[in-house]
């Protein structure tokens, strides 16, 4: 027995030192989280639902940003070159992100699988701050793998392989834990950044976290007695994505969208919360998001792989641990993490086909209720951490190998091409993009209004006569003879956006039943320019951006005396109310 108690003490006192000092925490957080990070950073490209896409989506990126061109909101290989404006409504962060390591020579497949290992990590460190605003060291590290591994995380990266919302998972807890320090005045700045980073990265999951966490944060202001300075940053973040966000609202009917509107139909079932992943081996789903083009580009590219997969969405043993967090909060935190636990009951209950008459219609433009399980990890995060306060170091690290064992046929890749990363890469360009024909998406909801893409043009199409042309990102510069009064189609979309210059001078622009660009010119020799130009409304948010950028750049510099002037300031609206 004395031996035993010796050893205890010993394993005890070894995890004191090994954990001891919040900088070592953070660094053990990274290597937690790393193991579910490890596949993709192999050389070898991993398989998941949109493997396809993100890399050809970054490639857009690439083009357009090569051209000067700082913010494109349209890509141009596209429905076989006919182009749309895809980043002008898909949130774009993610993919410049993928940017940075291709800047420094990687090719696109290496940095998207970069940009997906570091989402991982960055999620495990986020999550860890949000928690240390309710438990101490031990809980938040806790937290950070139970928010890191949790299922539907997973699920994201190695099966549904949804890269922005990836990316928009690991963004979401530092948005939360800079909220909340804005709540006491501090980091006010950081605050709106990360709010317009989470915008800029995910629409769904930042409108759902709008909606959810900033009237948190105003009953938490209430309860607390605590003055809303924070409402100063949701402004300047919103402010600061407002070159995306405001155009993607107000120009909707500019393309597609509708097709995305297949009813709200898509709740959890019982199994969904209390299955248990199965081994590597029989881990399958069909990758559901962009099926067709998946295959075509497969067929295309000489690969053979099999999509019949299976998704996991939470987990039993995840959603025990769920269970316990709510216990504790409800019956033995002392009512301390009451509003949490509440929070958490009523987005499980959201997330059930029993909460359908109280969806509100805006929010139905998520499109899946069960979006909101990365906002159940967080707040579930945070009950966790708590639960775990007085525990010691050795429950601690048991949970944690306990809830990463559980996810780890979630971790391990299902397929590998047994190729590397630069062969990927070769097969990635601007010719195999327009072989697609389509926008990635999955009913092609890019698409201008009207437009079909059943046809395509190889060159101008002149009614008599001939023509040559070239494109850029956003110009396409055409030299037309026509021996008569023509028409001249392009194989170019029609959008608002595009201005017509024919021989210097601006002409009308039309567009044919496909929705292609169509023009009449003169008989003769004629230089036709198709450029494209911000619309007012899009000048109207770059303005509003600039303006926040500003703003932002002044409260981080002058932080005291902005807190100062926004205290002084809700004082006087409080004296007058």
């Amino acid at each position: 027995m004395a031996e035993k108690k010796v050893g205890v003490k010993t394993a005890g006192w070894f995890a004191e030192k090994i954990f001891s000092g919040e900088r070592k925490v953070l660094l053990l957080v990274v290597l937690a989280a790393l193991p579910a990070a490890l596949p993709f950073l192999t050389g070898n490209y991993v398989f998941n639902g949109e493997f396809h896409s993100v890399s050809l989506r970054s490639f857009e990126l690439n083009t357009c940003l090569k051209d000067g061109i700082l913010f494109p909101r349209w890509s141009p290989d596209l429905f076989a070159g006919k182009g749309a404006p895809l980043f002008n409504f898909y949130a774009p962060f993610a993919y410049y992100l993928v940017q940075l390591p291709v800047l420094l020579g990687q090719g696109l497949a290496s940095s998207v699988h970069l940009i997906y290992a570091l989402s991982i990590l960055v999620s495990a460190l986020g999550a860890f701050f949000f928690a240390r605003k309710f438990a101490s060291t031990k809980g938040a590290f806790l937290a950070s793998v139970f928010y890191a591994y949790f299922p539907y995380h997973l699920t994201d990266v190695f099966v549904r392989g949804v890269f922005s919302e990836s990316v928009a998972y690991a963004i979401m807890p530092f948005a939360a834990f800079f909220l909340l320090e804005a709540l006491d005045g501090r980091r006010l700045a950081a605050a709106a950044v990360a709010l317009a980073l989470l915008v800029l990265a995910h629409s769904p999951l930042s409108l759902l976290f709008a909606v959810v966490f900033i009237p948190y944060v105003c009953a938490k202001a209430v309860l607390e007695g605590k003055k809303k300075v924070f409402v100063v940053s949701v402004l300047l973040g919103l402010g600061l994505s407002a070159v995306f966000w405001v155009p993607a609202l107000a120009e909707r009917d500019y393309v597609s969208l509708e097709r995305t509107d297949l009813g709200f139909t898509s709740f959890m079932q019982l199994q969904d919360f209390t299955s248990i992943p199965p081994v590597p081996s029989q881990l399958t789903h069909d990758a559901w998001n962009g099926v067709v083009a998946t295959a075509k580009f497969i067929e295309i590219n000489g690969f053979s792989v099999s999509q019949d997969r299976k998704s996991v969405q939470t987990g039993l043993f995840y959603m025990l641990a769920v269970l316990a967090g709510l216990i504790f909060a409800l019956f033995f935190s002392r009512r301390t993490l009451l509003l949490e636990a509440l929070l958490v009951l009523a987005l499980l209950f959201f997330v059930t086909s029993f909460s359908l008459p109280f969806w509100p219609e805006f929010l139905k433009n998520v499109q899946f209720s069960w979006r909101l399980l990365p906002l159940i990890a967080l707040f579930s995060s945070a009950l966790i951490a708590s639960l775990m306060e007085k525990r010691g170091w050795k429950p601690v690290i048991l949970s944690c190998i306990a809830l990463a064992v559980f996810s780890i046929a979630l971790i391990l890749p299902f397929e590998y091409f047994h190729l590397p990363n630069s062969y990927y890469d070769s097969t990635v360009t601007a010719d195999s993009i327009r072989l697609l024909n389509n926008d990635f998406s999955y009913k092609n909801e890019y698409a201008p209004a009207g437009a079909n893409w059943s046809e395509i043009l190889t060159g101008p199409f002149v009614e008599n006569g001939f023509a040559s042309a070239s494109q850029s990102c956003y110009e396409t510069s055409v030299s037309i003879s026509a021996t008569a009064k023509s028409w001249v189609v392009l194989n170019l979309f029609y959008y608002p956006n595009w201005v017509l210059e024919v021989d210097g001078t601006q002409r009308p622009l039309q567009e044919n039943e496909l929705g292609m660009v169509m023009f009449q010119v003169d008989a003769g020799k004629h230089d036709a320019r198709v450029h494209f130009e911000e619309t007012p409304v899009e000048k109207a948010s770059w303005a509003i951006s600039i303006a926040a950028l500003l703003l932002v750049l002044a409260l981080a510099f002058w932080t005291e005396k902005a807190k100062e002037f926004f205290e002084r300031a809700s004082g006087k609206r409080n004296a007058l109310g």
